[in-house]
């Protein structure tokens, strides 16, 4: 049976909660402004990531430097929050520190096959107007 929650460890995940919000959106936010979007120059790109409105070859790395910051510390924010800090450490995993590696490896190939590559940058319709 699950154990009980008292009122401290609601306060404990909504305060958890806000302050990963309001600490780690920034921060992925700001990290990610040195970052621009590079042109692959590559019609297979430009097929395979093809949607009615988007069309283009250009990779968002801005978009997945953001993703992966946020998939990293959404890693930690588990451990942290959800696990009230049972492991002592929020880079260990179930399986010691591999989970985090994995996590950090797979970053990018999670990133091109979600949907936020339908949420392009601005340069979305450049190689459009090329045509």
């Amino acid at each position: 049976m699950d154990e009980d929650f008292s009122i401290r460890d609601v306060l404990y995940f909504i305060s958890g909660s806000v302050l990963y919000y309001f600490l780690c959106s920034p921060i992925a936010h700001y990290v990610s402004r040195f970052f621009d979007s590079f042109n692959t120059e590559s019609t297979l790109f430009d097929d395979l990531y093809y949607r009615y409105y988007v069309h283009t070859k250009y990779l968002p790395i801005q978009q997945w430097v953001y993703y992966a910051i946020m998939l990293v510390t959404g890693f930690m924010f588990i451990n942290i929050v959800n696990l009230k800090n049972s492991r002592k450490n929020p880079f260990l995993g179930a399986r010691g520190y591999a989970d985090f590696k994995y996590n950090l490896f797979l970053a990018f190939f999670l990133f091109l096959t979600s949907g936020v590559v339908i949420f392009r940058h601005s340069h979305d319709l450049s190689s459009y107007c090329e045509k």
